[in-house]
Order: C-alpha cells, then structure tokens, then sequence
C-alpha cells in the first residue's frame, strides 16, 4: 500500500511536470524578454538552449543527492523537487515582471574578459571592509564590494556552465538547499534524533524556498549561515575545536558578501554563549560589562546619537539600498519620517523588520503572498510570548537565537520598512533562527523539550529523549 502511494505522489509530480514544461515552452520567449537582453546576439545564444541546460543541471544534482544516506536522500529529492518548479517555472513569472540584480550578475558573466591586469585591479580593490563602499577601479567600477566579489563568483560559475542564466540560477538555488541540510544538521545535533519536520519547514517556508534559489548572493550566504549555525550548534552540544573552526570558515566567507552580517553572527553567539547558564544577577552585570565599551567609544557623540545617528547609520549599512529601493516599487514608508524619531523609531522598525509586510501593505500578488507567510508567523509569535518562561534564557541555544534576530532587526529593519520586496529576500537570513525558536515555544513538545534542558542537573541524553 505505501508504495502504490509513493507511486502515486511520484506520478503527480511527473504529471506536473509535463505540464509545466509544455507552457514553459509556449510561453519561454515571453517569459525570458529580461534574460534575452543581456545577450549581445541573441540569435547566437537561444533561450531554449539556456533553459534546457539549466534542465539539465538540475538532474545533475537530482543524481548527486542519490550520495546521501537513504532516509536523507528522500527528504533532499523532495525539496529539490519543489526547487525546480520554483526556480524553472514559477520564477520565470517574477523575472518577467521585475528588472533584477540577477541580470546585471549574468551580464557581467557573460560579457566580461578579464585581463591579468585586471585581476590584479580586482585582488587591490575589492577587498571588502565593514562597510563596504564604491570602487572606481576594475573592470566592475562602482560598484559596492559584496556585490563585486559575487560577480567574480558568477565569472567562475560561467566556466562551468557557459553562460547560460538558468543553469547558473539552478546552482545557486542547489546551494540554497545546501543551507536548508546544515540547518537542519544543526537541530538534529541539537535534538539528538532526525526531525524530518525540521527539514520541511525550512525547506518549504514560502521565502527560504524562493530567495534561496535566485542568481544572486543570498543562496550562498544563506549556506554560510547553515554552515555556522550547524557548527555553533556542534560546540554548544559536544565541544571541541572543529565546530568553531567550521563556524569561523563560514563567517570569513561570508564576510566577503555581506560583512556585517558576520560581525552581526559571531556578535549574537558570542553573547548567547557569555549569558547562558547564569543567573540573573550576573545576567545583568554582564550585559552592563558589555554596555561600557559601547558608551566609552561614543561618550563625546551621545548628542548626535540622540538626534538620529544610529538612523544615518542604519541608512548607510544599507549600502545604497534605501534610495533606490523607494523608487522602484517600495512600500512607499516615509523615510525622513522614520529618520526623525532617532532611536525612538529603533522598537517600530525592528517589529516591521519581522513582521512586515501585512495584508495592509500588499500592493501586488508577490508582496501579498509575503504578507499572509508574516501575518501567520505574527500569530505564532503571540502563542510563543504567552507561553514564554524566563527559564529559558538560561540557555544559550534560545539566547543565541534571540539575540540573532534582535540583531537582524537592528541592522536590516529599516530596508524593510524602504522596501517589502528587497526586505523579504534579505530575511532568509534569519527566518530559520526565528522559526525555529518560535515553534519551539509554541508547541507543547517544543516546551517541554525546553523545560527538560533548563531542569538542574539533566544530562544531554535524558534531553535527547
């Protein structure tokens, strides 16, 4: 009986598929008007050619998965299943309604040449800082150094595709899935036992599945952050030198794309690890420890911070985002408005950086869909905070989670509030974190998972349990 209904399931994807490849194939030179642009001669370069590599390779890494043990080789092929209808159909509907920074990384791919004396211009310039600014030299001039170092990683991903956009695009979306497995890992770690449930959530939540399947650097990232998230969660529960050389990797390299998303990590887990297991006295001496650096390095600025510094800095570790995202189909807030609150402003701008947009703020069938994904992680969010106990802040695990969201919101806030559209591909960086704690504390297994590891004297296997 179980196989008639694997042969079932099976045999509706299959289905599906067939259907999706006939009106792909109807529609492609519709659909691909953005992607045709970027090629010189497009008589010399076929859409048709370039979807059917990007086919193409996705069966590749559909065969590749066949390398994992059995009971994960079901869980990968589904998702990666679920990839394909995101990334070489329903995909093509977004890339045609949307200019997107995907087309300006594959027409770099595909009409630069570097030089030696370029890659000599590229190894002086683009080496990124905490805030990254614009370069005038190299063959990419003016641009923000996270973004130059991924078109350089476009030129390699060309040398192994040719260039073809959507075989480049199933790649990246691959390595988004890669994320979505070290995540995983991570709480599997965490837990001591598979939990497919896991997987699912993060592999199917609506933003994980689409932004992390795009040609651009949030598929790669998001795998950085798996792959600290998956070591952090190894040192917290085992120990050891590896994990943390394995969470030190994944942050220098992902230092190159966004670096203060890096110092924003290891800030979070730092923290968590520093707070956790403590009482609440020395709780709060430590945050106080931490709060003292802080205010000595802006003591003769405290005016400035009043009157909006941290809002002008926020602005500014948005990379130029803020400007041009408002022109082109933000949410229309108004930022000057926001700007003059200073840091009173900081508590609206992180919740809107959570749970924005709402079904108030759609104004188009991609922003609406975001909207209901927001308002039933909102809702979640209540049940969570109802349910809530101090106790669990004893625990680094729920610390670290909470610490790297407040994080985000901190950092990331304000463009979502610019912009839903860019605000939504950014946050896949933090909806694993945010998910997991919150359905943690919204489920009555979550909790007393939780209860049992704040109970004194409980060794790990009895919390496996």
């Amino acid at each position: 009986m179980e196989r008639l209904t694997d042969l079932a399931k099976w045999g509706m994807v299959g289905l599906l598929t067939a259907w999706s490849a006939v009106w792909v194939t109807m529609n492609l030179r519709d659909l691909g008007t953005h992607i045709v642009e970027s090629f010189e001669d497009p008589a010399m370069h076929p859409l048709a050619l370039d979807y059917a590599m990007g086919v193409l390779w996705w069966v590749f890494f559909a065969l590749c998965i066949f390398a994992f043990a059995r009971e994960s080789r079901r869980m990968l092929l589904l998702a990666w299943s679920a990839k394909f209808f995101v990334v070489l159909v329903f995909m093509l509907l977004y890339e045609q309604q949307y200019g997107l920074d995907a087309f300006n990384y594959f027409y770099h791919a595909y009409n630069t040449t570097l030089t030696e004396e370029d890659w000599d211009s590229l190894r002086m310039s683009v080496l990124p800082t905490f805030m990254p600014g614009m370069t005038d030299t190299g063959p990419f001039s003016r641009g923000e150094a996270g973004n130059i170092n991924f078109k350089v990683v476009t030129i390699w991903l060309a040398l192994m595709t040719g260039s073809c956009y959507h075989a480049m695009k199933v790649i990246c979306a691959f390595l988004g899935l890669m994320g979505v497995w070290f995540f995983y890992r991570g709480a599997v770690v965490i837990l001591g036992h598979p939990a497919p449930r896991v997987f699912y959530l993060l592999a199917f939540f609506p933003s994980i599945l689409f932004w992390s399947s795009i040609l651009g650097k949030d598929p790669l990232q998001f795998l950085f952050i798996g792959v600290y998230a998956y070591g952090g969660a190894l040192w917290l529960e085992r120990g050891g030198m590896w994990p943390l050389l394995i969470s030190a990797l994944a942050l220098g390299a992902n230092y190159f794309l966004r670096p203060w998303a890096s110092f924003m990590a290891l800030a979070a887990f730092a923290a968590a690890v520093m707070l956790g297991k403590r009482r609440g006295i020395v709780q709060v001496l430590l945050v106080l420890a931490l709060c003292v650096p802080a205010l000595f390095l802006v003591r003769n600025r405290i005016d400035d911070i009043r009157s909006g510094l941290v809002m002008d800095w926020l602005q500014y570790t948005s990379s130029g985002f803020l400007d041009e995202t408002v022109r082109t189909g933000g949410s229309g807030a108004d930022i000057s408005e926001l700007q003059s609150m200073g840091t009173t402003g900081l508590p609206m701008i992180m919740v809107s950086g959570l749970f924005r947009p709402l079904p108030f703020d759609a104004r188009n069938p991609f922003i609406a869909m975001a909207a209901v994904e927001n308002t039933i992680v909102l809702i979640l969010t209540i049940v969570a905070l109802k349910r809530f106990r101090f106790a669990y802040l004893q625990d680094p695990l729920v610390l670290w989670a909470l610490f790297y969201v407040l994080a985000w919101s901190l950092l990331y806030g304000l463009i979502v509030v610019a912009n839903f559209g860019s605000g939504a591909r950014f946050k896949i960086q933090m909806w694993p974190f945010f998910l997991l704690l919150v359905g943690m504390l919204a489920r009555q297994e979550g909790r007393s998972w939780l209860n049992a590891r704040a109970a004194p004297n409980t060794s790990k296997k009895h919390r496996a349990v």
